[in-house]
């Protein structure tokens, strides 16, 4: 009877061992999937958000606004037109170098000039393609010179001067008035006017006439 009893025992004890290796085991190998699944989301993390990044840079770039590139303009990479201005009676004085790097003068120097530019201190308007190849019409645009050069020009208003308050401003192509004033596209060869009158009297001159 008491071999029995031990033998019942030893059963009891094997069959805890057995469910507390099953248990263990079970334990590990579900250590062992977690970790799995953790390495897995570390390495999908890894991998995922630097393509997120790209994907997101790479639709931003597409979906910037672009400034649409105007028409070239056929047969033209390099024209010259010529620019009066002219305020209550006194030309202005259009420098050199305006659109040349310091010290370029006279010189051109490829792909660092404006497309735009002035040599001398003259009228004449240096019309270039900068890239080589043709011109554009937005290149060609008497807007694009007042850009380059800093000043300002419309219909109202010609460097400083302006006819907001009063004055007159006459924008002439070829001795012919033209209402397209900074919009005008040049052409080679043009010879362009831009004639301001403040319409304040000159009462001496007046006066001195008279006698």
């Amino acid at each position: 009877m008491e071999n029995e009893n031990k033998s019942e025992m030893h059963e009891e004890v094997d069959v805890v061992r057995k469910s507390s290796y099953v248990s263990r085991k079970a334990d590990k190998t579900e250590r062992q999937e977690k970790q799995k699944r953790s390495n897995k989301w570390r390495e999908r993390m890894y991998w995922g958000i630097p393509c997120l990044i790209i994907v997101g840079i790479t639709v931003w770039l597409f979906t910037l606004p672009r400034k649409p590139v105007s028409p070239a303009v056929k047969g033209k990479n390099h024209i010259h037109a010529t620019l009066a201005i002219v305020i209550d009676g006194t030309p202005v004085t259009i420098p050199g170098g305006i659109g040349i790097p310091v010290g370029g003068g006279a010189v051109h120097i490829p792909g660092a000039q404006q497309v735009i530019h002035t040599h001398v201190e003259n009228d004449q308007l240096h019309i270039e393609a900068t890239t080589g190849g043709p011109l554009h019409e937005d290149d060609t645009k008497l807007s694009t010179f007042f850009r380059i050069w800093g000043k300002e020009f419309n219909a109202t208003t010609i460097l400083e001067k302006t006819t907001l308050m009063s004055g007159t401003l006459q924008f002439k192509v070829n001795g012919v008035e033209n209402m397209e004033f900074q919009n005008y596209q040049m052409r080679d060869g043009d010879k362009l006017e831009i004639i301001y009158s403040s319409g304040i009297v000159d009462v001496t001159a007046t006066t001195s006439d008279s006698f």
